[in-house]
């Protein structure tokens, strides 16, 4: 180590640091030549270890050129580390963990199985509507009015509860105290049972704080970790998610390292994107709605949809809702909801109503809390590689829910067959299958083909609601169902969470707007298959264009979007959106998808048996019991494989499935001898089994689910014969039903007793060839 002069410091800015285990500085003697040595060396800044000293002995280290002078508190002379700082240099030591912000009251969920507290709070609830309802006070008010009530009511109890409970424990204590010294001086056996109906008393009181820190401690953990819950997924899951935020980049390209200033950062990034660009005039958001064929609602939906909310709808959405959710800006959760529906319900009725009318809903009604969290593969840096989550209120959430139920019903008939995500009876193995119809079907022409896959930048959030309305009106809603749903398309203002600062405007969207796709099918040529011109599939906003001619129809499509972006706000990214010759290999939908049909295994299910086994071997050095491993494969490798099972309709091999077998039963038995049969695991738990999947049973029954439509039956039908080349998904169905289709007759013969007469024309036994071609009831189909 450099020894410097005093002028050498002060000239060139050198600075000294000395890290020394001195392993004890109890005794004077050795504690003087330690710090004469230090000052020898010249030392500015000096980091002691093991000093052994007393946090009360810690001024014995104080000298005249030690300006500073930090030491550890420890009562143990085992341990010890000091700090000592030269009066010349000038320390100034600055976090970067984040600040914690001003804290924001939260519903204690386990004041919700206090009978005493859920008592008082329906009492006040009920005091507090009793005393304010009038025909003079809003309904919106007298709810915001009634949270900030009970929310200080509910403080005011906790604060009180806690003082009582506190003054008698410290009384019992005492008591406890007293009859102790009593005992001991002049032991009796009155003093001994007094004693013990005291310590009763004190255990019952602080039972309450004995869970409190049970629940902070997670012992569900114990409890129910290894049961198929979220808490086991949380074990098995992969931890590469950085909850920490050091540094981000604004606007400018700065990189911005404080805290406060990262949180202003994203806020003005999403105040930026939630921003709208939408002109006052919407004359050419109708000439252009006015050009296209729009299906229309039938007058019977309409009316259904416009009809007056009742209570009995808004109990079944309240009973709907998630618990152990993260509750909005107002902390109240669907736990509190849950347990006070009855009381709440007809004053939310009346807000529902009374915000109708008034075309805008109360002010916490359009609050939202936004987290982040860092999407995958994505640069630490920028604001846009981070996911924004909405925390919204639960009353919002309950209006959703309801005018939601009310669309589901109808959306079926007013969106295209193209769109598949998110309707009831539409699955994503249609789209899927649809694209493998394209890709596997042999075509004559030499005509160039392509596929088209757009990723619609943040589609939810840019979408304009003028758009929305207008389109709504174009469907054939009427005024009083588009009021509903533009209650919840006013101004809203969200918080960034971790930021106290005022809330910021936004234009958000809360709901899945119908995306209008039509005008992108009358704008390309699409690939004829079977006399049928496919054009587009969609699953939600990830759209795929089926393109031939695409030296004639990329233009064109590209002039589309950019024609819709200007009236709708749907901007799509081209950095994102990829273009496929039929024949190449890409990914849509998370399928592997291939230019030859035989290669879909190996792509696939084969990589997908790779990544069970690196999770497998993973999850292995976790201290898991026998049935926290099934509860493993039930929850993490079951899903991935009925994912590929129920989308891609091909035949595979027995091998594949001894192989999953034999890695799996490694895993569960870890890496032993098994000491139970597979056969036994795999039985129901009532007939004594673990209930463990069959993966080859699920194959099977994915494969029998057809889901087609009534053409594709009649193509396949027609083909099936004439071709060794599966041209459609139903003959990959059609062929793995004739190798694994159990038949009632099949089944009356592995189980005795089971009736094997045709469940349809109850005439004769249902075999296969009877099942598909002569019995009279399908034949008709």
């Amino acid at each position: 180590m450099t020894s410097k002069t005093q002028n050498q410091y002060l000239h060139d800015g050198t600075v000294n640091f000395v890290s020394w285990n001195i392993k004890g500085l109890n005794h004077e003697l050795k504690r003087k030549k330690v710090l004469s040595h230090l000052t020898g060396l010249n030392a500015k800044i000096v980091f002691l270890q093991e000093t052994h000293l007393l946090s009360k002995d810690q001024f014995r280290l104080q000298k005249d050129w030690a300006g500073q002078m930090f030491h550890s508190s420890f009562t143990k002379k085992t341990r010890g580390v000091g700090i000592l700082i030269h009066r010349t240099v000038s320390l100034l030591l600055k976090s970067l963990c984040p600040t914690h912000s001003p804290h924001r009251w939260r519903l204690n969920p386990l004041l919700l199985v206090d009978e005493n507290c859920t008592e008082f709070i329906s009492k006040q609830i009920s005091f507090f509507l009793e005393t304010n309802t009038s025909s003079e006070v809003s309904a919106g008010i007298l709810w915001e009015t009634l949270k900030a009530f009970l929310r200080g009511q509910i403080i005011s109890y906790l604060s009180h509860r806690n003082k009582l409970e506190t003054k008698k424990v410290s009384e019992l204590k005492s008591k406890i105290t007293r009859i102790d010294e009593e005992h001991a001086r002049l032991p009796s056996e009155a003093l001994h049972r007094k004693r013990q109906a005291l310590h009763s008393e004190l255990n019952l009181l602080t039972t309450k704080e004995i869970e409190q820190l049970i629940y902070k401690s997670r012992h569900h953990y114990y409890e129910h970790g290894e049961n198929a819950n979220k808490l086991l997924a949380q074990q098995i899951h992969k931890q590469e998610v950085r909850n920490a935020i050091p540094v981000i980049t604004n606007m400018n390209r700065d990189k911005i390292i404080d805290h406060k200033n990262i949180m202003h950062t994203f806020r003005d990034y999403y105040k930026s994107l939630y921003s709208t660009e939408f002109k006052e005039d919407n004359t050419q958001c109708n000439v252009f709605l006015d050009t296209l064929q729009l299906p229309q609602t039938d007058t019977f939906s309409v009316e259904e949809l416009g009809k007056p909310l009742v209570l009995s709808e808004l109990l079944d959405a309240i009973k709907s809702l998630q618990g152990g959710k993260a509750a909005g800006p107002d902390c109240y959760s669907a736990e509190f909801y849950k347990k006070f529906s009855t009381q709440l319900a007809p004053l939310l009725l009346a807000i529902f109503t009374e915000a109708r009318d008034n075309k805008i809903l109360p002010q916490t009604f359009r609050q939202a809390l936004i987290t982040i969290f860092l999407k995958q593969n994505k640069d630490l840096l920028q604001c846009a590689s981070y996911r924004p989550i909405s925390l919204l209120n639960n009353d919002v959430k309950i209006f959703s829910k309801i005018i939601a139920r009310r669309m589901e019903k109808m959306l079926p008939s007013v969106i295209s067959q193209d769109q598949s995500g998110f309707i009831k009876v539409r699955h994503l193995s249609s789209n899927l299958r649809h694209l493998f119809n394209v890709i596997y079907s042999p075509t004559k022409s030499n005509t160039p083909e392509i596929l088209l896959s757009l990723d619609a930048e943040k589609a939810f959030d840019m979408i304009e609601w003028k758009y929305l309305f207008t389109t709504l009106e174009k469907f054939g809603f009427r005024q009083n169902i588009c009021a509903w749903i533009k209650l919840l398309y006013t101004i809203q203002k969200f918080q960034f969470n971790m930021v106290p600062d005022k809330d910021a405007p936004c234009h958000h969207c809360y709901l899945q707007s119908p995306l209008n796709h039509w005008q992108l099918m009358l704008m390309i040529n699409g690939i004829i298959r079977e006399g049928l011109e496919q054009k587009i599939s969609l699953y939600a906003d990830d759209m795929v264009l089926y393109i031939s001619y695409p030296q004639n129809s990329v233009p064109a499509v590209l002039t589309a979007l950019t024609e819709f972006q200007k009236i709708s706000g749907l901007r799509i990214n081209l950095n994102k959106s990829v273009l496929f010759p039929v024949n190449s290999q890409f990914k849509y939908l998370g399928v592997n998808i291939t230019s030859k049909r035989k290669a879909l295994y190996q792509r696939n299910f084969a990589v997908c048996m790779e990544k069970v086994k690196q999770d497998l071997h993973r999850w292995s050095t976790l201290h898991l019991t026998l049935a926290g491993r099934f509860n493993v494969v039930k929850m993490n490798i079951l899903p991935k494989l009925l994912f590929l099972f129920e989308n891609i309709p091909i035949y595979i091999n027995k091998s594949f499935f001894k192989q999953l077998d034999s890695t799996i039963t490694s895993f569960i038995w870890n890496s032993k001898h098994p000491r139970i049969q597979r056969a036994t695991l795999q039985r129901p738990k009532a007939e004594g089994g673990m209930a463990l999947p069959n993966f080859q049973f699920y194959y099977w029954a994915a494969n029998l689910l057809i889901n087609i439509s009534e053409w594709e039956w009649k193509v396949a039908m027609q083909r099936l014969h004439s071709s060794s080349i599966c041209t459609k998904h139903t003959i990959i169905q059609l062929k793995i039903i004739y190798r694994v289709h159990l038949s009632r007759l099949k089944l009356s013969k592995m189980f005795p007793g089971q009736d094997p007469t045709c469940e349809h024309c109850n005439q004769v036994p249902a075999s296969l060839g009877h099942m598909f071609w002569a019995c009279a009831k399908l034949t008709s189909f």
